[in-house]
C-alpha cells in the first residue's frame, strides 16, 4: 500500500513491511482510547515467533538520533527479554541500555523476580550495583548533607560529613561524631 491507502494522510508510508509516520512537530504519534472504563490506550508489541526460545528479545523501544557526522545513532533502548518461554512458567526481564562515550550497553535490569541490577545482567539481591571503581549509593534529603554507603576496594564504607548513628526501636543506640568519637547511649 501507499500513504493514500492510509486515509490519505501525508507523512504516512507503508512499503509492505514497515509503517512509517513522519511529522515536523514533536507529537508525531498519538494513540487515543475513548474507553469509558479504567483502562486507557495500550501499545502492544507482540513477538509472534514460530520457535520462541529463552532469551529472545520480545520487543524494543529504541531512541535514535543523528550524531554530529549525520550518522543515525541509537542513544538508548528499552528491551523486554523472555528469560523462560516454558508453558505455565513464562518469565521475562526488562532492560535499559544507554550509550556512553560511544559504547552501547545494558546499564539496568529488572528481573521477573523483581531483582534490580545496575551494571549487572544477573542480579542476585534486591539491588545489585556493580562498578569497576568503588560503587557508592548516595542518600540525599533536600537541604541536608548526603550519606554515602559503598564498597571501597572490598571494604564497607558509610561516609557522611556529620555524625553517624545507629538506631534500634526508634531510639539512638550508638553515635560516631564527625571528629571520630564513639558514643554509646
Amino acid at each position: 500500500g501507499t500513504a493514500n491507502t492510509l486515509q490519505g494522510e501525508s507523512g504516512l508510508t507503508y512499503d509492505g513491511t514497515q509503517l512509517s509516520v513522519t511529522g515536523s512537530g514533536t507529537d508525531v504519534l498519538k494513540l487515543t482510547s475513548t474507553n469509558a472504563g479504567d483502562t486507557g490506550a495500550n501499545l502492544l508489541l507482540h513477538h509472534n515467533s514460530a520457535s520462541p526460545a529463552d532469551n529472545d528479545i520480545i520487543g524494543v523501544i529504541s531512541f535514535r538520533g543523528e550524531d554530529d557526522s549525520g550518522a543515525e545513532t541509537t542513544f538508548s533502548e528499552l528491551r523486554v527479554i523472555s528469560t523462560d518461554v516454558s508453558n505455565n512458567s513464562e518469565s521475562g526481564d526488562i532492560t535499559f541500555h544507554t550509550r556512553s562515550a560511544g559504547t552501547f550497553g545494558e546499564r539496568l535490569r529488572i528481573t521477573s523476580g523483581g531483582l534490580v541490577g545496575i551494571n549487572s545482567t544477573s542480579p542476585s539481591h534486591n539491588l545489585d550495583i556493580v562498578s569497576s571503581s568503588n560503587p557508592y549509593l548516595k542518600l540525599l534529603r533536600s537541604g541536608y548533607n548526603p550519606v554515602y554507603i559503598g564498597n571501597a576496594a572490598g571494604e564497607g564504607v558509610i561516609e557522611t560529613t556529620g555524625a553517624t548513628f545507629i538506631k534500634t526501636g526508634g531510639s539512638e543506640r550508638l553515635r560516631i561524631t564527625s571528629d571520630g568519637l564513639i558514643q554509646a547511649k
